[in-house]
């Protein structure tokens, strides 16, 4: 189905949903904003829901050419993944045990707004799902909320706690927060609170398209 897998250069993307929770990632990097028409992004059709199957079906019949890097995938796309829980960890362990010879690991794109962390982490660090990149995007509560249309006014402390729990789990291997540079926020300081505060292992600017 169209807008199931996209590529960014040789890493291939999984989409498996297109609902967020608060402001959808590719929304916040501005109204001009559009992917590489050469990535051969869209959005999944309207109430589509892929299932394990179909992905590691379209993952492994890319993975026979020499075009894409055969060592992960990177589960992103219009939505959060982790909506789509059951089918993420699920793909991630097809793919491994279609793929027995190859050393796999899964990043996940999020926005970090989802309770209980630390159990999370040990369901996608168990289905070596051990990379996260979290839109962290603001140091402050009331920034948060003012620009990233959260649904509650307790978000700032609920990714903040998500990206502290990845960084302290023994089984996730590096946490990346992300801040969009939109021109309505210090990025020195979101960079300074993400690092030394939070602890990530990599921060990362994205360019904001206005």
């Amino acid at each position: 189905p169209p807008g199931l897998i996209y590529h960014l250069g040789r890493s291939l993307y999984v989409s498996l949903t297109n609902t967020s929770v608060g402001l959808p990632l590719l929304l916040s990097r501005g109204p001009s904003f559009v992917m590489p028409e050469s990535s051969n992004f869209s959005k999944l059709p309207d109430g589509y829901s892929p299932k394990p199957e179909q992905i590691v079906e379209a993952v492994n019949q890319l993975w026979t050419s020499d075009e894409f890097d055969d060592t992960g995938v990177t589960f992103a796309g219009a939505g959060d993944p982790l909506l789509e829980l059951d089918t993420l960890i699920s793909s991630a362990n097809l793919l491994k045990s279609t793929n027995p010879s190859k050393s796999l690991t899964f990043r996940v794109n999020t926005n970090g707004l989802f309770l209980s962390p630390s159990s999370l982490a040990s369901s996608l660090s168990s289905a070596s799902i051990t990379r996260v990149t979290v839109a962290l995007n603001y140091a402050t509560p009331s920034e948060y909320a003012s620009n990233m249309s959260p649904p509650s006014p307790t978000t700032f402390k609920t990714v903040c706690d998500f990206i502290e729990a990845f960084v302290e789990h023994d089984g996730i291997e590096k946490v990346t927060a992300t801040c969009v540079d939109n021109g309505n926020v210090d990025v020195e300081r979101v960079r300074g609170f993400a690092v030394d505060d939070l602890g990530v292992d990599e921060f990362k600017v994205r360019t904001y398209f206005g």
